[in-house]
């Protein structure tokens, strides 16, 4: 997962989870753990998100997120778009999803926004999104009076669900176990929307069960581009 904005340098602190902030003109650049995709359709929205979908990752940093897209869909690469402000150089394409000159639609948004930016990640990705929209946020996404005018009183999500297992999302690795200097990981949870419902309604809440084990393939923490699917 990458962010948009105007950034011309990286962090160069060591990461931290517990509070995942960035200075402005960073990428905000945190790795997504595939298992975590899986789980979104395991036991969030089966069936819901169908293969045969098309899908777009709008903050694809390293294609984390892309191979189990494309992988619990099952379709070929040119069904999952992958996007990102920053070229990190396996592929994807280069683009600010949130510059209204980034056009295109696709059945999902689907995607590890950076958290600053959260909000305006979903209203555009709803522009967009013909099916619906699932962002893998920290829980405390659900908090802020901000947020809840201008995001939940109107459009609340149809679904929220938090990982019982903490997901660990470090800067710049997928890697297991977490780093010596990194402090413990934060709770993160899918919050999901679907479009087809029309009407926006109660919001569900499921728990994710510990699947990290379960959902973890070998491939996962190889690079996308690097001869890997």
């Amino acid at each position: 997962m990458a962010a948009l904005g105007a950034r011309t340098r990286t962090n160069r602190s060591a990461a931290v989870v517990a509070c995942r902030t960035e200075p402005p003109d960073s990428l905000d650049f945190f790795r997504t753990p595939p298992w975590a995709v899986r789980a979104l359709f395991q036991y969030v929205a089966p069936g819901l998100i169908a293969p045969g979908h098309d899908a777009w990752e709008p903050a694809c940093g390293m294609g984390d997120m892309v191979r189990p897209l494309r992988e619990m869909l099952d379709v070929g690469p040119g069904s999952v778009r992958a996007s990102d402000i920053f070229d990190y150089g396996w592929g994807h394409e280069v683009a600010d999803f949130l510059w209204p000159g980034t056009i295109g639609r696709a059945d999902w948004v689907i995607t590890n926004p950076p958290f600053r930016l959260a909000d305006r990640f979903f209203h555009r990705a709803r522009e967009v999104a013909r099916a619906g929209v699932a962002m893998l946020a920290r829980l405390g996404f659900v908090e802020g009076q901000g947020r809840y005018r201008g995001l939940y009183r109107d459009t609340p999500p149809d679904v929220v669900a938090p990982f019982a297992e903490r997901v660990n999302i470090v800067k710049g690795t997928v890697g297991t176990p977490l780093p010596r200097r990194v402090n413990k990981p934060m709770q993160y949870a899918w919050f999901l929307w679907n479009q087809r419902i029309g009407v926006p309604g109660k919001t569900t809440m499921i728990w994710i069960p510990p699947c990290r084990a379960e959902l973890t393939r070998p491939e996962d923490h190889t690079r996308i581009g690097d001869g890997a699917p």
